[in-house]
């Protein structure tokens, strides 16, 4: 076994993972800039879905990806979205089917989850994260 060169692998992961983290807290630092929880209940339709490259859902899919990759994560994942289908117009996951058309009432309610699950974390209570899950 060469113990050196593991040794090398081990010291270049490290290091990696290093640049890694330190991208991921970059890219956390400037969303919460950007996108602070207070001001979440004041977000409109547009600046949440996926349409810009600083929308709130594109932000959360594609420039937080060295703090928490979503992997291959569809619109639909973020509860109301586009479709490049159907251009600008708005559509609502099957978790919020619910409210039928009324996309402000159910972006209102999804930005409510939002800033409960956000205050959940905060307060680090883990317990309750599973309730965010629809």
């Amino acid at each position: 076994m060469d113990w050196i060169k593991l040794y090398e692998e081990d010291k270049m992961g490290m290091e990696k993972g290093k640049n890694t983290e330190n991208l991921g807290r970059k890219e956390r630092e400037e969303f919460l800039s950007k996108y602070p929880i207070e001001s979440i209940p004041n977000l409109t339709i547009e600046q949440y879905v996926f349409g810009d490259d600083n929308s709130f859902s594109h932000w959360l899919r594609y420039r937080l990806c060295n703090f928490a990759s979503m992997g291959n994560t569809y619109p639909e994942s973020f509860g109301v979205y586009t479709k490049k289908e159907t251009g600008s117009q708005i559509c609502l996951s099957r978790s919020y089917k619910e409210f039928s058309s009324d996309y402000e009432k159910a972006f209102n309610c999804l930005k409510k989850r939002i800033v409960n699950f956000l205050e959940d974390v905060k307060q680090e209570n883990y317990y309750n994260i599973e309730k965010y899950n629809r």
